[in-house]
């Protein structure tokens, strides 16, 4: 998404007018970061006692940022996993770890730099070296996000570097004997065979009496589930972005070098950068269309937020802080006002296109204070100006008003009860029997039950088809963990009722597998302690070296 508008701009500064700048900086999500006012008075914190410099600073931003895209193929303001990802934390811990390189003579040779390179843009089918994706790496996707090939290359030799330094302190890793990993992969790899006899909760409901008598009685000693919580109501003035479309229009059409730069924008990020649907390429005619709309898009919610914050400070201004200023105000500028249902702070409206930290927000709102600065909308298509309209008390419907709900919640309550005590006297006579000499088959028969059979798992096992909708292998693994063979579990709870698994055997990998897989389980495992170790000295290191973050800057985590 483009950035021509500063998705943090304080509310109280009105625009003095939007002027289109350069598409290098436009562009460039990590332009922003280098604009953003996170940092305080220039200071960029320090370790040991020494300084940070600016220069070390950002080179650690570039490389945390590239290291994210690396692991998760998109920036961190570009998706959801990127919603915890603190920067200026990420970028001191790289810094630390490139000093501490530099401590230990750790200097990486260009040899091993360049295959590096080659091992991350390796042709998946032909194993050789894919020139074209390295070259699509470096011209288009790094330039657009204010990076350079050199930017990419330092960020690869402090790579190979830090795998050194991993060898270096994650030697004890390294101390895992041969036969020590035949007997982990051994074991890892030992099939369990087991049966499992199910006592679903929906099996039993028809045999469930509704009373109504007894239905009022659960309801009175469980109102605590049914209590509604406190709402709040709010009040809204929306600014659309889409009412300002035609305005921005007629601002690009002003700027004699628009085409100049759409072009320029187009060549720097390369045809194939612009796909449809499908994926596929789309012509460049379209393309450059596309950049268009997307810059007309962002004009027009910066227009709608300059007449957001407008209205803000006419609002802010008045005299009196009542709720119904609002209304007052958008009557007299002819703006509806609307009104969102009563939601809980924990959900959220559902007419406003809101991040988590708005419910926050609204929790602060009184009846002196009951106005938010403007709210930009998540996909910024928008922009609120709300006003605290309510609170509802928390408070326990009537019965009849939730009668329906309640004689639902009864009958499964009982049917998952009765289910409980079949699965329980089950379990108790498969004791018995298999204490007499019966088999499981045999007791299963006289008990009328048909057990399942999953397909036989290992702990390494993560899903099984067949029984993943009826009880988890996750679940499964956890029961047999303290049966021998021939045992039985207790009757355990599950999501739709209950369960007894009865352990036929185990049985171990076979030679072949351990022959042939073994090599690499022993590479992995050694690997793992390697990291381990590793991580372990991270922190203590960290620990001791004192680290200052940059001043002015509080960490998200």
């Amino acid at each position: 998404m483009f950035n021509f508008i500063r998705k943090h701009q304080a509310w109280g500064l009105v625009f003095i007018g939007l002027v289109i700048i350069s598409f290098v900086v436009f562009f460039s999500p990590y332009g922003k970061l280098q604009r953003s006012g996170a940092l305080g008075g220039g200071d960029f914190g320090s370790i040991g006692g020494r300084p940070v410099t600016e220069e070390e600073f950002r080179l650690g931003q570039k490389e945390a940022r590239l290291d994210f895209r690396l692991r998760n193929g998109a920036w961190p303001e570009e998706g959801a996993r990127g919603a915890g990802f603190d920067q200026v934390r990420q970028a001191m811990d790289r810094v630390f770890l490139i000093r501490k390189m530099k401590e230990l003579s750790i200097e990486p040779g260009d040899k091993a730099v360049a295959a590096q390179i080659a091992e991350y843009f390796r042709d998946q089918e032909r194993g050789t070296f894919d020139m074209q994706n390295y070259e699509a790496f470096t011209q288009n996707l790094l330039r657009t996000a204010g990076l350079t090939k050199q930017d990419f290359h330092e960020f690869i030799l402090h790579q190979v570097g830090l795998s050194h330094l991993v060898s270096v302190t994650g030697i004890a890793g390294e101390l895992v004997t041969p036969r020590e990993a035949e007997a982990s992969f051994r074991k890892e790899n030992e099939q369990t065979i087991a049966e499992l006899v199910l006592f679903q909760t929906s099996n039993y409901l028809a045999q469930v009496t509704v009373e109504p008598a007894a239905v009022e009685q659960f309801f009175t000693n469980r109102q605590a589930v049914y209590r509604i919580p406190e709402r709040v109501q709010l009040s809204y003035v929306s600014f659309a972005a889409t009412n300002f479309m035609a305005e921005a229009t007629q601002q690009i059409a002003k700027n004699t070098n628009f085409i100049h730069s759409v072009d320029a924008e187009y060549q720097q990020r390369g045809a194939n950068f612009f796909k449809d649907e499908q994926g596929n390429p789309i012509a460049e005619a379209a393309a450059k269309e596309k950049i268009k709309h997307d810059v007309e898009k962002q004009l027009a919610f910066g227009l709608a937020r300059r007449t957001a914050s407008g209205f803000a400070n006419a609002l802010f201004a008045r005299e009196s802080a009542q709720a119904g200023e609002l209304d007052k105000l958008a009557a007299a500028s002819n703006y509806v006002v609307r009104a969102t249902a009563p939601f809980t702070l924990a959900q959220g409206p559902s007419e406003l296109e809101v991040d988590r930290s708005f419910g926050d927000k609204v929790g602060k709102l009184t009846p002196e204070a009951p106005f938010l600065t403007p709210i930009a909308s998540v996909d910024q298509d928008a922009v609120y100006i709300v006003a605290l309209k309510q609170r509802i008390p928390s408070s326990v419907p009537p019965f009849d008003n939730v009668r329906e709900a309640v004689t639902a919640d009864y009958r499964n309550t009982q049917a998952r009860d009765l289910a409980r005590k079949a699965g329980q006297a089950f379990y108790a006579s498969l004791t018995n029997g298999l204490a007499q000499g019966k088999t499981f088959e045999t007791v299963c028969a006289e008990a009328n039950v048909a057990p399942l059979k999953p397909a036989p798992f290992s702990s390494k096992t993560r899903s099984l088809p067949d029984t993943d909708n009826l009880v988890s292998v996750f679940e499964m693994r956890s029961a047999v963990t303290a049966l021998t063979p021939g045992k039985a579990s207790p009757y355990t709870p599950s999501r739709l009722g209950g369960y007894v698994l009865f352990l036929k055997s185990r049985q171990p990998a076979p030679d072949e597998q351990v022959k042939a897989e073994l090599p690499t389980h022993l590479e992995e495992l050694r690997r793992q302690r390697q990291y381990a170790s590793f991580n372990d000295w991270f922190t203590k290191e960290l620990e001791h070296a004192n680290l200052r973050m940059p001043g002015g800057y509080k960490s998200a985590n």
